[in-house]
């Protein structure tokens, strides 16, 4: 937060700039350029992108990395949402773990789409062109990491390194959803010999990163060549290559643990220091398993941890467990000619249902996971593969009382130290997950903003979910009961901005609902919008970091001359709509009204360009629905068809008559 009050005072200045000619723009990071930096270091990044050049503070979601110096490059007076960029001066924290961490810029626009700073534990370089050829190859000393790009068409980078013989090398590269670049660089890397022969390669067929390791009989010079899997290239196709005798880790056992404990984990590898380690792991469950190092996640589990007991390759032979319960193993084969599988034993009773699901593939693992539920002959009763990813999941109803037995199998027969998992047996109770949208609530004084907060339901929760917002600025109000009824699964609420509210600093939204003894947090969706042929279909994508602000003027806000509409069956009556527009914004503004009853009709649902008022005219059929009825109008300052920014105008109560 340190970031976010020190540079508030460019707030001021800014609003005087701002774009009024045009719908504005979500602010939107395009890139980072470099696209991180060593941790216990400060790096200077410059992070441009639709209306950056805008931006007054950086808020991280980790303390580790604070804002230096922020210098924005304020675009000209009244442009329309500009391309443009600020230069930040990051300060990395000594201890902070090696990995990716997500930022939002904030503006007097609202908050921007998530953008993403990778921090590394090796000496920085940039790349230096031209280097694609060996004659003209970058020479590097490791261990080091290269901040590179793809830069066109059939672009290669190569670079020159010295190995010494049994010394195992090792060579990554981050790129595309790993670094959040908008263009995706899908690595290849190979390593040749002086006589252009490749003695081995990787490529990130599996994943956006790809990862080296070699070991050579002789010692000597070699190449390493970069390039993209299809040979495409441009500004945006960024990668991070690390090189040198690096510490590796290419798997871990146990591969997470039971919330708010300490993991104790043996590691696999090349170059290690160390073949042990312990990960303090959260209280609060983490909505995904959490990072470790590259290319691995822990999971965190709400249930008490147990490690699986060999021999239990057969029904026979299952280890009987306690439900609820995380179980840590590992597929190790037992012999040459015959793959492992694992299997544990349970208790259910008839009708009752029970969770069975492994998390591997998602963790790094090389697992590919089969689950399967054995009767006591040993005959199937369920079976999957393919549910979380390659990840298997089983919602298994027991036939009869007794005793089950779950197995798990790699589903290509494999095993080894890379083929750890974690199995969760666990009986279904009720329960639920809550989502809010849009991630960044970012609110104009005067206006009114729909909050749509969803709930899934699981295995017989029903009751109502009350609902709690932490993070409001001053002059904010929640509009709308605060809870999600019994039976539904979705709710609409409002916030609004006093017109009297100041610009606030961006600050963290939380989001919480409690039912039937349980408290979850709700996780945040970034909304977008796609064309499937003439309907415009909402679309969502979960994002971290929700935030809340007050912004500078909104485009547009809305109002109705009544707060009540009496209508007669067969008659029609007018409403007057009254939009107050930012000084400079004329576009026609489309209206949306919500809640009409059958055999009601709206005409006239567009408010054209510079018109401030505008009449709406209500049409009752003669069978109209008698009754009254809650309306909400939604004005949209439109950007095109799939981008536009709703204002909502206080609710109407609407009153058919006979």
């Amino acid at each position: 937060m340190r970031a976010l009050t020190k540079v508030m005072g460019l707030v001021g200045a800014l609003l005087l700039t701002l774009p009024a000619t045009a719908q504005t723009l979500r602010p939107k990071v395009r890139s980072v350029v470099p696209t991180g930096g060593q941790r216990g270091t400060s790096v200077e990044c410059v992070i441009a992108g639709v209306n950056i050049g805008y931006g007054t503070a950086l808020l991280f979601e980790n303390p580790g990395i604070t804002v230096a110096t922020l210098k924005p490059e304020t675009p000209a007076a009244g442009a329309k949402n500009p391309d443009s960029k600020l230069t930040a001066t990051l300060a990395l924290a000594p201890g902070l773990p090696p990995g990716r961490y997500i930022f939002r810029v904030a503006t007097p626009l609202g908050s921007s789409e998530p953008g993403y700073v990778v921090v590394g534990q090796w000496p920085e370089l940039t790349e230096k062109e031209p280097n694609n050829t060996p004659q003209t190859a970058q020479a590097l000393m490791g261990p080091v990491t290269v901040n590179a790009k793809s830069d066109g068409g059939e672009d290669v980078d190569v670079y020159k390194v010295t190995l010494t013989a049994g010394e195992p090398f090792v060579a990554e590269a981050q790129a595309g959803s790993s670094l959040g670049a908008a263009a995706t660089m899908e690595p290849v890397l190979v390593l040749r010999d002086t006589d252009g022969h490749d003695v081995a390669s990787a490529s990130a067929l599996a994943r956006p990163d790809a990862r080296l390791i070699f070991t050579p009989r002789k010692s000597g010079e070699y190449f390493l060549v970069v390039r993209d899997l299809r040979y495409q290239g441009s500004a945006d196709h960024h990668y991070r290559l690390s090189i040198g005798k690096l510490p590796t880790i290419t798997s871990t056992f146990p591969l997470g643990g039971q919330a708010g404990s300490t993991a104790r984990l043996a590691l696999t590898g090349v170059n290690l220091l160390t073949t042990e380690t312990t990960f303090a792991l959260p209280s609060e469950l983490p909505f995904d398993p959490m990072p470790f190092t590259q290319g691995l996640r822990l999971d965190v589990s709400p249930f008490p941890d147990t490690v699986e007991a060999e021999p239990n390759d057969s029904v026979k032979l299952s280890q009987l467990i306690a439900l609820p319960v995380t179980v840590n193993g590992q597929l190790t084969s037992p012999s040459p000619t015959r793959p492992d599988v694992d299997c544990f034993r349970f208790a259910a009773t008839k009708g009752q249902v029970v969770l069975l699901e492994v998390f591997a593939a998602r963790l790094g693992s090389r697992l590919d996971g089969v689950l399967t539920v054995l009767n006591k002959d040993g005959g199937e009763l369920a079976s999957n593969d393919d549910a979380r990813g390659k990840d298997p999941f089983l919602a298994f109803t027991a036939p009869d009382n007794g005793e089950f037995t779950v197995r798990v199998s790699d589903l290509n027969g494999r095993s080894g130290p890379e083929f750890s998992y974690r199995l969760r047996v666990a009986p279904a109770t009720p329960e639920f997950a809550l989502t809010v949208a849009p991630d960044c609530l970012s609110i104009a004084p005067g206006d009114r903003i729909p909050v749509i907060v969803s709930a899934t339901r699981q295995y017989g929760l029903d009751s109502e979910i009350a609902l709690s917002f932490t993070g409001l600025p001053p002059g904010v109000q929640l509009v709308g009961t605060p809870q999600i009824p019994r039976g539904q699964s979705e709710v609409t609420l409002f916030l609004t901005a006093d017109a009297s509210a100041a610009p606030s600093p961006t600050v963290p939204l939380r989001v919480t609902g409690s039912a039937q003894n349980l408290t979850r947090l709700a996780r945040a969706l970034q909304e977008e919008y796609v064309k499937e042929g003439d309907v415009l279909k909402r679309t969502t994508r979960p994002v971290p970091l929700p935030l809340t602000s007050v912004t500078g003027p909104a485009d547009v806000t809305v109002a109705l001359a009544s707060e009540r509409v009496e209508l007669k069956a067969g008659q029609t009556v007018e409403l007057i709509v009254k939009l107050t527009r930012k000084p400079g914004f004329e576009a026609k503004v489309p209206l949306i009204l919500t809640g009409l009853p059958t055999g009601v009709t709206v005409t006239n649902p567009e408010v054209p360009e510079k018109q401030s008022e505008h009449k709406l005219i209500f049409k009752a059929e003669a069978n109209a629905a008698i009754g009254e009825v809650r309306l909400t109008l939604t004005a949209r300052s439109v950007v095109d068809e799939l981008r536009f920014t709703p204002h909502v105008a206080p609710p109407i109560t609407l009153n058919v008559s006979k």
